[in-house]
């Protein structure tokens, strides 16, 4: 950090010395604002540079500013970026946007000028699953993992279509297979709660679920779903404390307030 600093203090025009904090601050501890303004220098430095576009697109996509990564991304191609890498990040913006059509596009040209790019074939399958295809997503979704057998988030997703199909059994070994590779991901652990709760094993869905929020707590879905869990267990007291923090998280829930409301009254007699 301190060299790049030096660096842009000398060289104020220097798209790729911002271009390198950005990515930077980007990575740390820092505000996505911070890498933003140090991309969009990068850009003015170089409007002609489409390394600058893209890595611009990358901190927006992180701070959640889709639209605009969008943009970026494609000024990135039209300037003549060939990268599958591209293309990918293209794609995922348009899955963020829930524009799968146009995600499905993407993801085919990165594959075209790469078709061993695992995260292109997830991020193909995520396409397919988002338009309810399936079939379709659980071949990209293999596709990946078979090109990266450490690929978490695929092992999630088919997970996700299996359990989508009624696949119960299926859909928690790929979301058991995928916590051995990554303990922390997330969607796994609510999934397992998912996959429980449909199989009837409440202890074990209570359990997921908290596993999840261990995680995250800022997640009032999952306080609503463990409250479920928890009623299942004949536990409407601590269900009644999950609901209550669903309801501190996402205070204009009215389904919230009115659930809390009758279990309230339940447990009062």
């Amino acid at each position: 950090l301190s060299l790049f600093k030096a660096t842009a203090a000398t060289a104020p025009g220097c798209a790729r010395t911002h271009m390198g904090l950005g990515v930077v601050y980007s990575e740390g501890p820092w505000p996505m604002s911070r890498a933003i303004r140090e991309c969009r220098k990068a850009v003015n430095a170089k409007p002609d540079l489409p390394d600058a576009h893209n890595n611009l697109g990358n901190v927006l996509m992180a701070a959640g500013v889709h639209e605009a990564a969008l943009k970026e991304f494609q000024t990135a191609i039209s300037l003549g970026l060939p990268l599958p890498t591209a293309h990918n990040n293209l794609g995922l913006a348009y899955l963020r946007l829930n524009k799968p059509s146009a995600a499905v596009a993407e993801f085919e040209k990165a594959l075209k000028l790469d078709p061993n790019y695992a995260d292109a074939h997830w991020g193909l399958g995520s396409a397919h699953y988002l338009a309810g295809l399936l079939d379709s997503a659980i071949l990209g979704f293999q596709a990946a993992i078979r090109l990266d057998p450490d690929h978490a988030d695929a092992f999630n997703n088919l997970g996700a279509c299996y359990l989508a199909k009624g696949h119960v059994h299926n859909g928690i070994a790929a979301f058991e297979r995928a916590l051995v590779i990554n303990p922390n991901q997330l969607d796994a652990h609510i999934n397992l709660g998912d996959a429980f709760t449909r199989l009837g094993q409440h202890d074990a869905a209570v359990a997921w679920y908290s596993h999840a929020l261990a995680i995250n707590y800022s997640l009032p879905e999952v306080h609503l779903r463990l409250a479920q869990a928890l009623l299942n267990c004949g536990k409407p007291r601590e269900a009644a404390a999950f609901l209550a923090d669903a309801l501190r998280l996402d205070p204009n829930n009215q389904r919230l307030r009115e659930l809390l409301s009758r279990l309230g009254k339940g447990t009062e007699r």
